[in-house]
């Protein structure tokens, strides 16, 4: 094992410990032929859910593009505001594929303080594709469309506490970060 030094001062605490009262548990069941995480976002924006923590449960996708991270090598770290990784992809599977699992958080991106940006769902999933070879990674907003029978979904929202995604100065990539939410944690 070796320790990766990013670009940027670390935050402190290092780690950090938000409870959170429940928002609502619900399913949510993305239909055949349509975007996963648009699915999602209308879907929770429907219920009031600004934040959320995301099960998926399973499915088949008649379309999926996702990405994975690589490590950056020194001639590249320029153009990458001195990142130590960045994105590799995206790839493109044979679909159908099926979706083995996979979790996701979801919250508001940056406008500005005590304001709601676009929201942003960071979703990491384990599928395999038509001929049942093993994937995983990162799975692309537009580009996860389910197939049939759709994409089973377990939702909990999140109140008192949630998740922003917000610059972070030590990676330099957009993460999620505690953000205080209307409603007390029970």
């Amino acid at each position: 094992m070796r320790t990766v030094k990013h670009p940027g001062e670390p935050l402190y605490p290092r780690h950090l410990l938000e409870w959170s009262g429940e928002g609502g548990l619900f399913h949510v069941t993305v239909p055949a032929g349509s975007d996963l995480i648009g699915s999602l976002h209308a879907a929770l924006k429907a219920r009031g859910v600004v934040s959320a923590g995301i099960v998926l449960l399973g499915g088949t996708a008649a379309r999926l593009e996702f990405l994975t991270g690589r490590p950056l090598q020194e001639s590249e770290q320029g153009e990458h505001h001195g990142r130590v990784a960045t994105w590799n992809g995206p790839h493109t599977i044979d679909c159908p594929a099926t979706l083995i699992g996979g979790s996701a958080a979801h919250g508001p991106g940056e406008d500005g303080p005590g304001s709601y940006g676009q929201p942003v769902t960071h979703c990491h999933a384990l599928f395999t594709d038509k001929n049942g070879n093993l994937r995983g990674g990162h799975l692309i907003t537009g580009e996860c469309i389910a197939g049939p029978g759709g994409i089973r979904l377990w939702v909990t929202g999140l109140t008192g506490k949630g998740f922003r995604a917000t610059h972070d100065s030590e990676t330099s990539f957009l993460i999620f970060h505690p953000l205080d939410l209307p409603g007390a944690p029970s």
